[in-house]
């Protein structure tokens, strides 16, 4: 990362896909090499770097949100290795387990349910984005390029994803 040099853009103002009635502004963050030339950022190299400036990414556009007068959207990091749940949370936690069942996903766990499932949400959650528009393919690549899928499913009702 020493002497990369970094430009921001910030395109014009658009409806807010997270809050109805507000508008949003998106900065994203180039690579300048040095001949000056401009590249968006490049995932893999830079992806801790951006996640500790809070970047988010859609497919390969890494981005920040620069909104006037809110902050909503701000990425929240927890550790979870520090949280220490009290007796009350544990016994709670453990009642939950007992009915669903969690695990990890890995890309080729992935089913067309799984799928469906991404879809969906983008539709509801983001009617007028582009990221309508990704492949499973695509949705495959960005899920688990940096992270990890995990999945829930009621052990009463084991047909059904929780989540």
């Amino acid at each position: 990362m020493r002497g990369a040099t970094f430009s921001f853009i910030s395109l014009p103002e658009h409806p807010c896909s997270y809050r109805e009635g507000q508008s949003s502004r998106m900065t994203l963050l180039f690579n300048r090499n040095q001949k000056g030339e401009s590249k968006l950022i490049d995932r893999e190299t830079n992806f801790h770097l951006m996640r500790e400036h809070g970047f988010f990414h859609n497919q390969n556009m890494p981005f920040l949100f620069t909104c006037k007068d809110c902050n909503s959207c701000v990425p929240l990091r927890i550790n979870t290795e520090r949280i220490k749940p009290s007796k009350s949370r544990e016994k709670r936690q453990n009642k939950f387990l007992d009915r669903f069942e969690p695990h990890f996903i890995t890309p080729e766990d992935v089913t067309d349910e799984h799928f469906r499932l991404f879809a969906n949400y983008l539709v509801d959650r983001h009617p007028k984005s582009g990221m309508n528009e990704m492949s499973r393919e695509q949705f495959l690549d960005e899920a688990f390029k940096f992270s990890h899928g995990f999945e829930m499913r009621d052990t009463e009702n084991a047909d059904k994803p929780v989540s």
